[in-house]
């Protein structure tokens, strides 16, 4: 899971101010911009900003690239719930 948050290569995109679009450098992990301190801060803000969470989003399904480790990174979550609901479930009383 911290792979797929931190080190996982993807496109930065992040909105850039001169050309109107979105961040072509890249970037490690899903969490994280590119080189640039001002991605890495709007990144951070779109995750904490439930209003941006679309735009987040829109972002990581954009292209195979980003969707491939966002869905991996999903799915291991997932495993990790249930597993500790198993684990809880499971637990003699």
């Amino acid at each position: 899971m911290f792979y797929f948050f931190f080190q996982v290569p993807r496109p930065c995109q992040a909105w850039n101010r001169r050309e109107q679009g979105r961040c072509r450098n890249n970037a490690s992990g899903l969490l994280r911009g590119c080189h640039f301190q001002e991605h890495k801060w709007q990144n951070l803000s779109m995750l904490l900003n439930y209003r941006r969470w679309r735009e987040l989003g829109a972002s990581l399904w954009a292209s195979w690239k980003t969707a491939l480790p966002a869905l991996a990174n999903v799915a291991t979550i997932a495993t990790g719930v249930s597993a500790a609901l198993v684990f809880f479930i499971a637990q003699p009383k």
